[in-house]
């Protein structure tokens, strides 16, 4: 639940992220250039500027806070879903347990030595 919130969160600052800095006005063009400076009519011509690199700020800092927060939650122990269960830990536990038991109850062959059958004919070096 607290893992779904947050990633919609998240989502939603990268979205408002991502359109903040497109309105911006660049060098290139931007999608300020493309819309035909509307960004900048609409937020007060002047103003405009300084507003949006504001805005980036304070959304790029959120979204660095809202990075931080999923990876803490998601490593938690007690975390979400997402963190495996001590369930699935303990089958995985016992899964390997038999797979050691089977591997160590084989008996290996010794390896032989090699003989004048296998070993390569002098003319072929």
């Amino acid at each position: 639940m607290v893992y779904t919130v947050l990633m919609i969160l998240h989502v939603i600052i990268s979205i408002i992220l991502i359109l903040v800095i497109l309105t911006q006005s660049s060098k290139g063009a931007g999608l300020d250039s493309s819309l035909g400076g509307t960004a900048s009519n609409m937020l007060g011509g002047q103003a405009a500027p300084k507003f949006l690199q504001n805005l980036t700020v304070i959304f790029g800092i959120l979204f660095v806070f809202s990075s931080i927060m999923l990876v803490k939650h998601v490593s938690s122990p007690s975390g979400s879903s997402v963190a495996p269960s001590k369930t699935k830990s303990k089958a995985l536990k016992e899964f390997q347990k038999k797979i050691a038991e089977k591997e160590t109850s084989k008996e290996v062959a010794p390896s032989e030595a090699p003989t004048e059958k296998t070993a390569l004919p002098k003319d072929s070096l």
